[in-house]
């Protein structure tokens, strides 16, 4: 048998943890990264900074029209989802329990049936900390206890 020697040299190098990825609402280079709500408007500046700057670039612009109301129909379309309050509870961070009170009492709409109430994924509340992280806010007033705490009762439910 031949024994030759590897050369570890030869082999790529392993990926480095990537520590600088960038996640929506983070500040990055001076510029907020934008939520995907945000999408659509900045996608439209873009367009228009396309035409005012750069006449012969009409394709881009339309382009990044395009995208822009892509992304504003899937955003209306996820908005109007019919979930069941188990997994309303799962997204908004409030209980499922607390859910159907607020589907009793008419403070939230029920899609669904009476006794199988289903509610607009637009429509749900969201626990503040929650809404703060989703929005891609900084979390400023939020201890590092109220952080563990809200994520340890979503991981119960």
């Amino acid at each position: 048998m031949d024994h030759t020697e590897v050369n570890t040299m030869d082999r790529p190098p392993a990926p480095a943890a990537d520590h600088n990825r960038i996640r929506p609402g983070r500040w990055r280079g001076g510029a907020r990264m934008a939520t995907v709500s945000e999408l659509p408007s900045r996608f439209r500046e873009r367009a228009q900074f396309l035409r005012s700057y750069a006449p012969d670039a009409e394709a881009s612009a339309t382009i990044w029209e395009l995208a822009a109301s892509e992304i504003e129909s899937a955003l209306l379309v996820d908005g109007a989802e019919l979930l069941t309050l188990q997994e309303a509870a799962q997204i908004s961070g409030y209980s499922a329990d607390h859910l159907g009170r607020l589907v009793r009492s008419g403070r939230l709409p029920n899609h669904g049936r009476k006794h199988a109430p289903r509610v607009r994924r637009a429509d749900l509340p969201m626990k503040p900390l929650l809404r703060a992280v989703a929005q891609g806010r900084q979390l400023g007033s939020a201890d590092r206890g109220q952080v563990v705490r809200s994520i340890l009762t979503l991981l119960k439910e």
